[in-house]
């Protein structure tokens, strides 16, 4: 005969698979938790040459946003290099975080602290670049 002790224990269990079923959902990953909002290191990369206006409304847009939020952001091109010809770290480190990933310019690479928390494709609208800030806490 179980315990009530017993009882509940297993029906905690079925809880949290019943759970764990469900934030797998089709995907068959746990999503990774976001660190809480606050200030963000935000790279966009893109290059000036092939600038539409439709993305000059949206780094005009984003910029207001990351502003006004009180990030730490940079919006440059791919071939800026410092006043010795040498190719600045960050953009290093952006460029490589683009390339493990396979996303090619125009580009965001959002971060809180050390953690890269998503590099991805320049969202093609104003509303979808403040939209993005908006997942990743920003």
């Amino acid at each position: 005969m179980h315990k009530p002790k017993d009882l509940i224990d297993w029906v905690l269990i079925a809880v949290m698979v019943l759970c764990a079923f469900r934030l797998l959902g089709d995907g068959g990953v746990l999503p990774t938790p976001l660190p809480e909002p606050g200030p963000r290191r935000v790279i966009v990369i893109r290059e000036t040459e092939n600038q539409s206006s439709q993305q000059a409304m949206t780094l005009t847009a984003l910029r207001r946003h990351l502003k006004a939020k009180g990030h730490d952001w940079r919006i440059e091109d791919p071939d800026v290099s410092t006043n010795r010809d040498e190719v600045p770290e960050w953009m290093s480190f952006a460029m490589g975080e683009a390339s493990t990933r396979n996303v090619l310019p125009p580009f965001i690479l959002i971060a809180a602290g050390s953690r890269v928390l998503t590099v991805e494709a320049l969202p093609a609208t104003p509303e979808g670049a403040v939209e993005l800030m908006g997942r990743y806490g920003g």
